[in-house]
């Protein structure tokens, strides 16, 4: 069983359904392997691969932060072709901030983390989703400034 990730990645993008994201092939390769290597056979023959091309084959819990990035771009690429923020993994994980569910999407998670704000004032109904989006999508994102909406902190 092998899931391809670039093959997909290049059919999304081929088709048309979400826009190019920032990603290389080798990351695209790194994180096939990974998710493969839940299948014994494919794990024993990655082994071997690396092997013969001298290559580290490790993966810890310290190498997930090399994920968040990619997914939030994709996210991002997603939710910009559907022109509605509530479709995004980081609106549903606000939904349950207060619990584990919720905060485990954001924990030790920078690129997400600093969406929440955002987020959170379209969860209140103070900010419209279109406009997190064109946020989202002009550089400066973290810029709270920039932000519309009614803050849900006090300064």
């Amino acid at each position: 069983m092998n899931h391809h990730i670039n093959n997909y990645y290049a059919k999304v993008i081929e088709c048309g359904y979400i826009e190019p994201v920032n990603v290389s092939d080798d990351f695209l390769s790194f994180a096939d392997d990974r998710l493969n290597a839940r299948y014994p056979s494919y794990l024993s023959n990655q082994f071997t691969d690396h092997q013969a091309k001298e290559q580290a084959y490790a993966f810890t819990i310290d190498m997930l932060h090399c994920y968040d990035d990619f997914i939030l771009q994709l996210d991002d690429a997603v939710t910009q072709a559907v022109g509605d923020a509530r479709i995004s993994i980081g609106f549903r994980s606000c939904r349950e901030l207060l619990s584990t569910d919720g905060r485990i999407f954001f924990h030790s998670n920078d690129h997400a983390f600093e969406r929440i704000e955002g987020l959170l004032r379209v969860h209140a109904g103070t900010l419209q989703p279109s406009e997190f989006l064109s946020w989202l999508a002009t550089p400066g994102v973290t810029e709270i400034d920039r932000l519309g909406g009614t803050p849900t902190f006090v300064t």
